[in-house]
């Protein structure tokens, strides 16, 4: 039989991918799982996320807006990467290349709002964007 990949983390140059092999479930129906390790150069994947962007959604008297959805676009309007902002309105996206990319942000009750952002090479640009409630 074989094995499947379920997830890879990269932390300290190793990459961790857990493996388990579609044989003999054990008592809790689960297949077994064993790690295996692979030296990678972590310097090599750096060039994967080119900048960032990261901010708060928050209504107009500032408090955060929690589960808002901060969407990269094109033209047509379809979206390429997305985050939701956690209990805090916080979000965060990786950008692969520097350039202007279009935002779509959106919440349930809440107007949908597109803006235009330039990210540099290396740079994490931080916004605070602002959402009016839907009439």
């Amino acid at each position: 039989m074989v094995p499947f990949l379920i997830i890879i983390l990269v932390a300290r140059g190793w990459v961790v991918p857990a493996v388990g092999s579609p044989g003999r479930p054990d008592s809790s129906g689960c297949s077994e799982v064993r790690p295996v390790f692979h030296r990678v150069d972590v310097e090599r994947l750096k060039p994967l996320v080119a900048g960032q962007l990261a901010g708060t959604v928050e209504d107009r008297a500032h408090r955060p807006i929690p589960g808002s959805t901060v969407e990269i676009v094109d033209e047509q309007g379809k979206c390429s990467s997305a985050s939701i902002a956690d209990p805090h309105g916080h979000f965060d996206l990786g950008i692969s290349k520097a350039g202007k990319y279009r935002l779509r942000i959106s919440k349930d009750y809440y107007e949908v709002l597109y803006i235009t952002v330039s990210v540099k090479t290396g740079a994490k640009r931080l916004l605070r964007i602002e959402l009016d409630v839907a009439t």
